[in-house]
């Protein structure tokens, strides 16, 4: 294969040149050793193209590999209860663009962990699109509101345009972006708002801890690219939209504590997730538990405000033509 198919098949050839990329070794979390293609200005990553999955994958094998609890198969309900309180945070970074003229989509919806709470909403429209057949089968009882299409979004012949268009960890596994973006551009009317969360290549256990099982563990064959805040804006400018990358810590700070100390992940997302919580009938367990709160806060802050946490935001409108 030749070595400059990688931006032609990623649809970024038009905003990179080969020779600004190196060739990178990483271990995927599978244990295999790959290549990353890694932009010298940028530091954007890309999956060496041998490493692919094929969309088929994600129909329904993805969910059977990739789950809320390590090696286990975790089901839509459960995924819904695990997820609620990072799904309400990831909700409330586009709850103010909601109103009675919102023509909405959301891209990838998986089990519903967003969209149950934009199904609570009146408005002109509320769609939603998802490859994996039982997320979709489990959101078709759940939704009252909601039109779920099981599908890939650059399938699907959509029929109306969109004013408010969320993705939550999807465009990472898109291989070719031009044609993604440039539908995504297509489907939405002008100064149509859009919402991405994507992983963050510039992740603090990453780059600032260091820490190598992290690194392991956070590189694997479902992940083509691996944005940063700058390659975050180039793209999406190059395709047709303006606007500002923000960091979103999704994992609290004794995750991130667990990883220092134990060079592993938590055995469930039900564990990473969450920050302690003392039970007992102490006297001073309150203030105890409002310490854990007060820093976890304080450090959801400090990632935020350096770009250095787990997941990155683009917020941003359809170019004007």
């Amino acid at each position: 294969m030749d070595d400059k198919n990688f931006l032609r098949r990623t649809g970024l050839d038009t905003v990179y040149k080969y020779d600004d990329f190196i060739e990178s070794k990483v271990i995927l979390r599978d244990g295999r050793e790959a290549t990353i293609w890694l932009n010298k200005e940028d530091g954007h990553g890309i999956l060496d193209p041998k490493f692919w999955e094929d969309s088929d994958f994600y129909i329904e094998e993805y969910r059977k590999e990739f789950s809320a609890t390590l090696n286990e198969h975790t089901n839509p309900y459960e995924h819904r209860k695990i997820y609620k309180k990072t799904n309400k945070r990831q909700f409330n970074q586009f709850r103010k663009k909601i109103n009675d003229n919102t023509k909405f989509l959301e891209i990838g919806c998986s089990f519903g962990g967003v969209l149950r709470y934009v199904d609570k909403f009146n408005m002109k429209k509320c769609d939603a699109i998802e490859p994996n057949k039982s997320d979709v089968e489990f959101l078709e009882k759940k939704v009252k509101r909601s039109n779920v299409i099981n599908s890939f979004f650059e399938n699907h012949n959509f029929e109306d345009k969109y004013n408010l268009v969320v993705s939550f960890e999807v465009l990472e596994h898109v291989i070719d972006l031009e044609t993604f973006l440039s539908k995504l551009f297509t489907i939405t009317e002008d100064d149509a708002f859009v919402n991405f969360e994507v992983p963050n290549h510039l992740d603090a256990l990453l780059v600032n801890y260091k820490n190598p099982k992290y690194t392991n563990f956070y590189y694997h064959k479902s992940h083509v690219h691996y944005f940063t805040p700058k390659s975050l804006s180039k793209i999406f400018n190059k395709f047709g939209f303006d606007g500002e990358v923000s960091s979103f810590q999704m994992y609290p700070f004794y995750n991130q504590i667990f990883w220092m100390y134990n060079n592993s992940p938590q055995p469930s997302a039900k564990e990473a997730l969450n920050y302690p919580k003392l039970k007992n009938e102490s006297p001073t367990n309150h203030y105890i538990n409002k310490f854990f709160k007060k820093t976890n806060k304080k450090y959801y802050k400090l990632m935020n405000e350096n770009l250095c946490g787990d997941c990155l935001v683009f917020k941003g409108k359809k170019q004007k033509a």
